[in-house]
């Protein structure tokens, strides 16, 4: 008598785990290009369509998307070889940065109220779709901003010759520093032989990272006269170098004069004239020689202008600050100006670049003992301003230029330093230490573009971090091989703590923050982290991510399920992915790949994992619509399961669907002869093939073509299905049309397996 009953429901997603008789029953095998819902119906999932209609090409005609960040709010940003394009939305990016990316480095992103923050080559960016600009802000340049710094203590020993080096930076401004050394000697001379005259000649070099470098300039300072069997001291000042001096150096930055052991060099040597001084009476000397390293002749400049209200002695200081009130780092004070009954004027006011929409103006001096704003320059055109705000006013406004409250820090640049893996969290924006991975720093709250040195913190040992999340009002430190928070609002409260999280990653592009969750991978499997510690997000793919690799006809069709590469450590990092409160999406590289080649969907709400054939070297989420993108190595982004596409981009889809084997008792008297579908496939060819006993037998039916949902019963022909064990379903289609006015094309129901029950005896071959 014959009888029926369900194959599975196939809503339980993929399982990797090694024994296919150990799977659920709504669990299959390989769900490739296919969507599974929670009801056990299977559908070929959406079409990928292509955003841009032309080939995103880089200034290098490379093509590969290799970085990619969408949000509708902002607008898009691509890396795309050594170039960054950004725009408005992805079918229309513009090349905004050529060449900058050397190493075509995976870049990270962080959106903040109106711009995106990321890294290029590691060095910080911002663009808010208009500008596309370094984090670092110069500041203005003041002309003949003198900045003196003490250099220790010169010392003479018993010799002819006697020698000072600057033993740290010298903090020389500007790009082409230039500067003057002024050194202030007292000479003991003691002698005891006949009489002769001495005189002091000085030598100073500059030196770059220790070494000297360009010309040497010499000086020749007094002459004295020793008599026989007497001491002298003799005092001698000697300036090196003046304001305009380049000191045979034009190239000279200020990155190099910061660099330790950079500055400059003095030696002294002495000379007789009318007789020698005995070795054991040569001179000593000793004193202080200060650096005064000016800026380049270019800059503001401070004066006296017409009959004001001001009289004192003043400097001026000048930031520039951007459309929502984020300020630069102040220049360097101009010289200083006395005026009686005058104002001030200011002149070669520098402009900065598009950020900048006005200019502040900081006055000292007089009543004022801190640097009190005095004014603004409404623009970023005008060159010249004059002052005639009173010290009494400027007191009664009591706006102070940040850095000259006590407590409060200057808007410090973020400079040179090396970053990665922005985070905006509390009105900051955080980054990871590219050079020191294993320290975070931040900036100003509401100020992205100033950077106190103090805002800075070492995150557990020297392993590096991974990324950073700002989820559950803390800042999550992701390391390789653990988890941190930053709890607290602001500076005075931030405290950092290990979580007992056992799990780390050294896959940065695979964390994501969902709402409730963040989710990672690393090489032994996918984890979620709830705020406290990590816990598995699934044991389907357990093995897999252990290279257990089973993919074969028998159990994984054509294209298979090869485990992810693990080994090759300029493979992994590349991995992407993006997400939300309903889907999981993994960018890997399969085993022995060089480069992405395939993703995994996981649904969150029901545990399902599907798969994708696609190389998307990089993913991204638009929060609005939870639309996926994926930016490839040809220069295209598409949209992922795009139910509104037609057919997808390219070609023809292919769907590969295999159940789990269905286990018959030994001994069972079942003998099957077909199995039912009840599907859809919309004019589509599917094509079942069946699989006997672990793969060791096998057969393709004839394809099934339907207009509507209908059941289609097809006999099994292989005698080994008549005493079988166990049995596994494959569903495969190549299909060109996708979608049917935004519905799935092909859509299966259920599978039932049609058999016979012999009576009174066991099944054959048993």
């Amino acid at each position: 008598m014959a009888q029926e009953k369900v194959l599975a429901d196939f809503s339980g997603g993929m399982n990797a785990l090694a024994a296919v008789d150990k799977l659920a029953p709504n669990e299959c095998l390989l769900a490739e290009n296919v969507r599974l819902d929670e009801t056990g119906n299977i559908a070929i999932s959406g079409a990928y369509s292509r955003q841009n209609t032309a080939a995103y090409l880089s200034s290098a005609s490379a093509s590969n998307v290799q970085s990619l960040f969408f949000n509708p709010s902002i607008g898009g940003v691509a890396g795309i070889g050594k170039d960054v394009f950004i725009g408005q939305n992805l079918a229309n990016l513009v090349n905004s940065l050529s060449g900058v990316n050397a190493n075509g480095q995976k870049m990270s992103f962080a959106s903040a109220p109106n711009r995106v923050y990321f890294d290029v080559g590691s060095v910080g960016y911002w663009t808010d779709m208009t500008n596309l600009l370094t984090v670092d802000w110069a500041p203005p340049t003041t002309s003949a901003a003198v900045m003196t710094t003490a250099s220790g203590t010169f010392t003479g020993a018993n010799a002819e010759t006697f020698g000072f080096t600057l033993a740290t930076a010298s903090t020389m401004l500007g790009v082409a520093a230039t500067g003057a050394i002024v050194g202030t000697f007292a000479n003991l001379v003691s002698t005891g032989g006949p009489s002769s005259q001495v005189t002091m000649t000085g030598i100073a070099s500059l030196l770059v990272a220790g070494a000297v470098v360009g010309t040497s300039s010499s000086v020749i300072g007094p002459t004295f006269t020793v008599l026989a069997n007497s001491q002298v001291v003799e005092t001698a000042t000697f300036t090196w170098g003046n304001q305009t001096s380049l000191w045979g150096y034009p190239a000279l930055t200020a990155a190099q004069m910061n660099l330790a052991n950079s500055g400059f060099q003095v030696s002294l040597s002495f000379s007789y004239v009318g007789g020698h001084v005995a070795e054991s009476s040569l001179p000593k000397g000793a004193g202080t020689p200060q650096i005064i390293a000016y800026q380049n002749g270019a800059g503001m400049v401070s004066g006296t202008g017409t009959t004001g209200t001001l009289t004192g002695t003043y400097t001026w200081k000048v930031t520039f600050v951007a459309t929502n009130g984020e300020e630069s780092d102040a220049s360097a004070p101009t010289i200083a100006t006395t005026l009686s009954g005058n104002q001030g004027t200011l002149t070669a006011i520098p402009t900065s670049d598009a950020r900048t929409a006005s200019r502040n103006v900081y006055r000292k001096g007089g009543f004022l003992t801190s640097y009190y704003l005095v004014g603004s320059i409404p623009d970023n055109v005008t060159t010249t301003y004059s002052d005639n705000q009173t010290d009494i006013a400027a007191l009664a406004q009591g706006s102070i230029l940040a850095g000259d409250v006590p407590g409060d820090f200057p808007n410090s640049r973020l400079g040179n330093q090396m970053v990665r893996f922005p985070c905006y969290h509390y009105d900051r924006v955080f980054w990871v230490n590219a050079v020191k991975p294993n320290q975070i720093l931040w900036s100003k709250p509401l100020n992205g573009f100033a950077y106190p040195v103090i805002n800075v913190a070492n995150v557990g040992d020297s392993k590096p971090i991974s990324g950073l999340v700002s989820i559950f009002g803390e800042l999550i430190i992701i390391k390789t091989d653990s988890i941190w928070v930053l709890t607290g609002t602001d500076e005075s409260s931030f405290s950092l703590s290990r979580t007992p999280s056992s799990q780390g990653t050294d896959i940065p592009f695979s964390i994501v923050a969902l709402p409730d969750k963040i989710i990672f991978a690393n090489r032994i499997g996918l984890w979620m982290f709830n705020g406290y510690t990590s816990v598995a997000v699934t044991t389907k793919l357990d093995l897999w991510f252990k290279q257990e690799d089973r993919t074969g006809a028998s159990l994984f069709g054509v294209n298979g399920f090869h485990p992810p590469e693990i080994a090759n450590a300029s493979v992994y990092p590349n991995f992407d992915s993006c997400g939300n409160a309903e889907k999981y999406m993994l960018s890997y590289a399969e085993a022995g790949q060089s480069a992405n080649n395939a993703m995994i969907v996981l649904d969150v709400k029901h545990g399902n994992i599907t798969k994708r054939p696609l190389a998307a070297l990089s993913l991204a989420l638009d929060p609005t619509t939870g639309f996926a993108y994926m930016g490839d190595a040809l220069g295209f982004i598409s949209h992922l399961d795009d139910w509104t596409a037609p057919g997808a981009a390219g070609g023809a889809l292919n769907m590969d669907f295999q159940s789990g084997y269905y286990n018959f008792a030994r001994g069972s008297n079942q003998s099957i002869w077909a199995l039912e579908f009840f599907l859809l496939t919309n004019g589509q060819n599917v094509t079942p093939s069946v699989y006997y006993d672990n793969g060791v037998a096998s057969e393709t039916l004839p394809a099934i073509s339907t207009t509507s949902m209908m059941r289609v019963v097809r006999p099994l022909q292989n005698s080994v299905a008549r005493k079988a064990q166990n049995i596994s379903v494959r569903l495969n289609a190549s299909s060109s049309a996708v979608n049917v006015s935004g519905t799935p094309q092909i859509i299966i129901n259920s599978v039932k397996v049609m058999y016979d029950v012999r009576q009174g005896r066991a099944r054959t071959g048993q």
